[in-house]
């Protein structure tokens, strides 16, 4: 899982001009969420090919000094949580070749089947000639989102099942390419629209054109919207805020629950938590204090920083939770880890029942095609039923939305479920 985005400008800027550099650097700011492992960028100018990258979040990587350096009128960011096949993917993006007069920057959100994909193969064939990249893309499987920069040329391609996002849109000249909306709207950028499945844009000086790979039924990843986007992300005609809300509303639906309150998990279920508040007639209150300056515990690496992580990161609100019963709604459960310490918390603050409703269908399955899901061996919900998770994390109560109410919730039936069924779109 990564976030990627990219500016092309038809001009040429000379060693002054760090605008765009500045630009994509604002746009990861938006895009952090996306991958806090990782951040580099990349640009193009008369001068060449200049790149900043390494390990950590982009206020870590990034200082004015090392933005001035990167000149240019085109350029790619990325940032980076991890890679289903991460042995397969060391380097940091964006990938880069620094051939005098054949300099290029390429960053991929993805992840590919049967070690098909060589970084290096693929600028070999994005230089290339257009008829050999799209035979070579055709027979490329996996999920991704693609943005290629030349001095010449951009080239932006999504995934023939569309499982990964990947905006373009443009302003004043320039045309930028985004995994979310979000980063678009950070730049002011509201002429946009979301690459079609299969579609491999590209743009030489002012002319656009598209070519459009085979694809099959559209399987966008369900994952992006339950946990990954942004609330304030719109993939489509879907607000991701309103699908989580909606998920949280299907939740009461389908196991309506006498309680004193609603409180949402921090933050990916604050959403779907208001959702369930509103349907229920319940009162809604905030429960749980979040340290925003840790990271998200799914991407944390090992079980002993999940563990320490979730005691820094969160704090009970006391005066809310004693002698309540509460219902607690989460996104997801992967391993287990964040909410049993999640319930231990609220314990510790006196409330008397908490019922867990999670707005996604149990985990079961690990994502080979783009979202760094742990072995199925570490899934919870892999190894045991509802009721022994419920036990394992000592809720009075444990309720999953339906495949069927997430679908409805999410906007219909083009979505890939393959971590809840175990239907992969590409074997």
């Amino acid at each position: 899982m990564s976030g990627i985005f990219g500016i092309y400008s038809a001009g040429d800027s000379g060693d002054g001009d760090t605008h765009i550099a500045k630009s994509i650097y604002y746009a990861l700011y938006a895009l952090q969420h996306r991958g806090q492992k990782e951040a580099g960028i990349a640009t193009l100018g008369k001068q060449g090919l200049w790149r900043h990258k390494g390990k950590g979040l982009v206020s870590e990587i990034f200082t004015q000094e090392s933005i001035d350096r990167l000149v240019g009128s085109k350029g790619v960011g990325h940032v980076k949580y991890s890679f289903a096949n991460e042995k397969k993917l060391p380097q940091v993006q964006p990938f880069t070749y620094n051939y005098p007069g054949k300099e290029s920057a390429l960053a991929v959100d993805g992840a590919f089947l049967h070690n098909d994909f060589v970084p290096q193969d693929l600028l070999l064939k994005l230089d290339g000639d257009e008829s050999e990249l799209l035979d070579y893309l055709q027979k490329l499987k996996g999920s991704y989102a693609i943005i290629h920069m030349t001095q010449k040329k951009v080239i932006a391609v999504r995934d023939p099942w569309g499982i990964k996002p990947l905006f373009v849109g443009e302003k004043n000249g320039i045309t930028a390419f985004s995994s979310e909306s979000c980063a678009m709207d950070s730049l002011g950028i509201k002429d946009r629209r979301m690459l079609a499945p299969g579609e491999v844009f590209i743009q030489k000086g002012n002319t656009q054109t598209a070519h459009f790979l085979p694809s099959g039924k559209e399987n966008f990843c369900a994952f992006e919207k339950i946990y990954i986007a942004r609330p304030d992300s719109i993939f489509g005609d879907t607000s991701i805020y309103n699908a989580r809300f909606q998920m949280g509303a299907m939740l009461y639906d389908e196991c309506k629950t006498e309680a004193d309150i609603v409180i949402g998990a921090p933050d990916s279920g604050l959403t779907a938590a208001l959702g369930y508040a509103q349907r229920s007639g319940i009162q809604y209150r905030e429960g749980i204090m979040k340290n925003r300056y840790v990271g998200r515990t799914f991407i944390a690496q090992t079980q002993e920083e999940r563990d320490r992580a979730v005691f820094i990161k969160l704090n009970p609100i006391q005066a809310n939770l004693k002698n309540k019963r509460i219902i607690l709604v989460d996104d997801s459960i992967v391993r287990g880890t964040t909410i049993k310490r999640t319930l231990d918390i609220l314990r510790s603050a006196g409330a008397l029942e908490i019922h867990v409703r999670i707005a996604s269908p149990p985990v079961i399955k690990t994502c080979r095609i783009g979202i760094d899901i742990p072995d199925e061996a570490d899934l919870i919900s892999s190894t045991h039923s509802v009721e022994e998770v419920r036990k394992t994390i000592s809720a009075d109560s444990l309720y999953f939305l339906s495949l069927d109410g997430l679908r409805k919730a999410c906007g219909g039936e083009h979505h890939c479920t393959a971590c809840f069924d175990g239907q992969y779109p590409i074997r």
